[in-house]
């Protein structure tokens, strides 16, 4: 973890990762996860991670890798863990540890009894039991903090703020060099940001920096640039406010369909405040409602799209695709279909509309929350299968963008 890290540099995916860890960690944040209804949620190393943000599964080998790293660091060991029972006896522990010496054998036997009394373990006890299988940390769910209860909570931020301050310092190395000095970082997103013509007066402080980026999320223009590193010490130094980072992707298809690249970007929400709207030389404009999707171009495709609520049938890029077998993706696509001008909607927005056009699921909104990641995959693989290559509609992070014009 970061306290472990003295002056070595993180990839900006792990960075990522240990910043949302402690956002979950302290109730600063929730992720898109089954389990996981509202800050302040018990959470899995598995949902850390976020559909929205990395490639593939997490294995187990991955997960015992990072609760590892969590156990090393001295001031973590007053986590709070929870196993539910019925995820616990599916490793038949009793027939496991027959063999075991006494002492070691009692121990387990107690910390199976706090769990069938749905009793708190700790990080450390959880470590003991994944000695009897790794999959243990599997089911193993982390009990968040309310801002501000814990002692933990400055100790860690402090771990994250040491970072960024040798960031900053220019202290941060790989091997015996510095490639990242953070001036040269802060020139580098700046020029970027003027070369995008970011207007302040039609878009207020408020947008979004979209960065094409390879392995380990190295910036594919500017490889030796880190957006995030840049982003998030630029934050800890009062020049602006990240607001969430997630992941998009668009496949690549010739005329037949076939696969030919996979691009991925990292986009980053943030909102900039007077000092640094100065130093990119402009005026602000307070309306942090308006958002700016930099390389996105939300909604300024010459394409158009057309739902029929009656037949479920979209037309699009000149292709036309029924949804009357898929009643999840027919639903959001009727949502959408109620404003058509409307290229960004928040969640809720969204599952307000899909309940007026589903009485059954009226009561019961965190179903459509849950649903509408894999049923906007689903929508986007239904229209790559029709041979459709541009893209049309995406879930970010509690939030869908439509990339075409309704008519």
């Amino acid at each position: 973890m970061i306290d472990n890290l003295q002056d070595k540099w993180l990839s900006s995916e792990d960075l990522f990762l240990y910043i949302k860890f402690f956002n979950f960690l302290f109730g600063y944040d929730v992720i898109d996860d089954s389990f996981v209804d509202k800050p302040g949620d018990p959470f899995t190393i598995r949902s850390l991670k976020g559909e929205s943000m990395f490639d593939g599964e997490l294995s187990i080998w991955d997960i015992f890798t990072i609760y590892n790293q969590m156990v090393s660091v001295g001031y973590l060991s007053g986590l709070k863990i929870q196993i539910k029972l019925n995820d616990f006896e599916r490793f038949k522990i009793r027939e496991r540890i027959k063999e075991w010496e006494d002492k070691e054998r009692k121990q387990v036997l107690l910390l199976m009894t706090k769990i069938k009394d749905g009793e708190f373990l700790t990080l450390n006890e959880g470590d003991y039991l994944s000695g009897i299988d790794f999959a243990i940390l599997d089911h193993i769910r982390f009990i968040p903090f309310k801002p501000g209860e814990s002692d933990i909570e400055v100790m860690f931020r402090n771990a994250i703020d040491s970072y960024l301050d040798k960031f900053l310092n220019n202290n941060l190395m790989i091997g015996d060099c510095n490639y990242y000095k953070f001036e040269k970082q802060k020139s580098l997103l700046i020029e970027i940001i003027k070369g995008l013509n970011f207007t302040h007066e039609d878009y207020g402080n408020t947008f979004i920096i979209v960065r094409r980026v390879g392995e380990y999320w190295n910036d594919y223009e500017f490889p030796s640039f880190s957006v995030l590193h840049t982003l998030y010490a630029l934050e800890k130094e009062e020049y602006l406010k990240v607001l969430s980072v997630y992941r998009s992707i668009d496949f690549i298809r010739d005329k037949n369909n076939v696969l030919l690249d996979t691009q991925i970007y990292i986009n980053v929400r943030v909102s900039f405040n007077e000092l640094f709207i100065q130093e990119i030389g402009g005026n602000s404009y307070k309306d942090d409602d308006k958002v700016r999707g930099l390389d996105a171009q939300i909604n300024t495709s010459e394409q158009t799209w057309f739902f029929n609520n009656d037949t479920a049938l979209l037309e699009i890029g000149g292709l036309e695709i029924s949804f009357l077998s898929a009643p999840k993706q027919r639903k959001l696509l009727e949502g959408i279909n109620s404003n058509k001008g409307k290229s960004v909607w928040v969640i809720d927005e969204i599952v307000d509309t899909m309940e007026h056009y589903e009485d059954a699921f009226k009561d019961k909104p965190l179903y459509w929350k849950k649903s509408l990641p894999q049923t906007t995959r689903n929508i986007m693989d239904n229209l790559a299968k029709k041979g459709f290559k541009g893209r049309f509609i995406e879930y970010r992070n509690k939030t869908l963008i439509i990339h075409q014009i309704g008519s």
